[in-house]
């Protein structure tokens, strides 16, 4: 209903070049629009890894305790409304039509706007959010943060979670760049949440929180996790906030790899200097049952027990070398047989060494997607675009194997498909 309107714009999810990225197209629109951003508060998260978990983190809290709260993160897993939601619940089909059609005709109207889609996305986000209206909204960048289209609010409290070489050709080949774009995102007086420590990134990061005189609160520094301990399908683990002092002890997530305990720091942190800023709802006892029961389909997901196949959506340095490592540790004692599919732009020496050391063990899955990487021959055991393949490849597992998917959000849909014959 609404595909055809949307489809008139340039979407750089799926283009290998990217074009229209910047602040110029959202920021006429918005205004077209009566600026709805203005109308609640906000907190935003950008990041390489871990933005989404962060995000979806916060926003569960936040309705736990309470709070009609907006959350609006990207890519979608299989339907775009995944993308905008208000306390769980998704934005419908007629809704995102109804904001589309109102956009679309000041764009048809005005020769001057040039947004694309994911600018007029995040106007139906905002506008929804503003009718709704919320009491907060946790809103993840898509790309990068200076220009992205969402760094248009002034939020309650900004986050980065972990950074590292992705989308090279539009935020820079070094992590200091990277950063740079990422810390785009701090505003003056807006405290910050940083899961970045090392060197590269940093200083970067800190430095533009003094300038913008942002208060900073990063981890290892300020705030911290420890005692980490397998349970169940995730972790146990302890925070302490030492700023204002907090400590919560026991704390449970359902997610893995490891990893995710830091984005849960993350969440905590922020979550914490939204109570000290008078967000009193804000309960220990809520944030524990909101950990607890939190679910993130498409990341480290049981897709099927028998045969034993996970679904993570690693799709750079970082997150493949986390994915794997969590594989040995948990799963050690198993057979990897992996089911990948990769973006172009996702593609440099360092993911290449760590996929060529899986080679023997890679099915590469070829999908219609303008952006996906074509292997050479010899790249991996075997290269393939035939589903009947895939299926042999899954049925030849034993009750000792584990089936991976992974490399990229767009290969879920395709997994799902797939394994509804198991």
């Amino acid at each position: 209903m609404y595909n055809k309107i949307l489809s008139k714009y340039i979407n750089n999810e799926l283009r290998g070049d990217y074009s229209g990225y910047g602040l110029e197209g959202i920021g006429i629109l918005i205004s077209r629009l009566g600026n709805p951003h203005y109308s609640f508060k906000s907190i935003h998260v950008a990041g390489t890894n871990g933005k989404g978990t962060t995000s979806s983190l916060i926003a569960s809290s936040l309705s736990a305790c309470g709070y009609k709260t907006g959350l609006y993160t990207s890519p979608h897993l299989l339907r775009m409304n995944e993308r905008i939601s208000i306390s769980g619940e998704e934005i419908s089909d007629e809704e995102i039509y109804k904001y589309a059609v109102k956009i679309d005709k000041i764009i048809t109207d005005d020769e001057k706007l040039r947004p694309t889609y994911f600018d007029i996305l995040t106007a139906i986000a905002f506008l929804f959010f503003a009718d709704s209206p919320v009491d907060i909204a946790v809103v993840e960048t898509g790309l990068g943060g200076k220009l992205d289209s969402t760094n248009i609010l002034i939020p309650e409290v900004s986050v980065i979670t972990g950074i590292s070489i992705d989308h090279a050709s539009v935020l820079g080949s070094t992590i200091e760049l990277i950063a740079s774009e990422k810390a785009g995102i701090i505003k003056p007086g807006v405290p910050l949440v940083s899961l970045c420590t090392d060197k590269g990134s940093a200083g970067i990061i800190e430095s533009a929180a003094e300038i913008n005189n942002s208060p900073s609160y990063i981890i290892e520094r300020d705030f911290d996790i420890e005692n980490i301990t397998d349970y169940e399908n995730g972790y146990k683990f302890n925070y302490t906030f030492y700023q204002i002092p907090e400590k919560l002890e026991g704390l449970v997530i359902p997610l893995r790899p490891e990893h995710q305990v830091k984005n849960a720091a993350a969440a905590l942190t922020a979550l914490m200097l939204l109570r000290h800023r008078g967000y009193t709802g804000i309960t220990s006892s809520s944030l524990f049952n909101a950990f607890s029961t939190i679910s993130l389909p498409g990341r480290f997901q049981v897709l099927k027990n028998n045969p034993l196949i996970l679904f993570d959506a690693a799709h750079n340095y970082s997150a493949l070398l986390n994915l794997f490592d969590c594989i040995d540790r948990h799963y050690g004692n198993r057979t990897l047989k992996v089911i990948l599919s990769i973006m172009g732009d996702k593609i440099n020496d360092d993911v290449k060494n760590i996929l060529y050391q899986k080679k023997d063990s890679i099915l590469y899955f070829i999908f219609k997607d303008e952006r996906l990487y074509i292997p050479s021959d010899g790249e991996f055991r075997q290269v393939t675009s035939e589903i009947d393949t895939i299926h042999k490849f899954i049925a030849s597992a034993g009750e000792d194997d584990l089936v991976l998917f992974t490399g990229t959000f767009r290969l879920y849909k395709h997994a799902l498909d797939i394994i509804t014959r198991f």
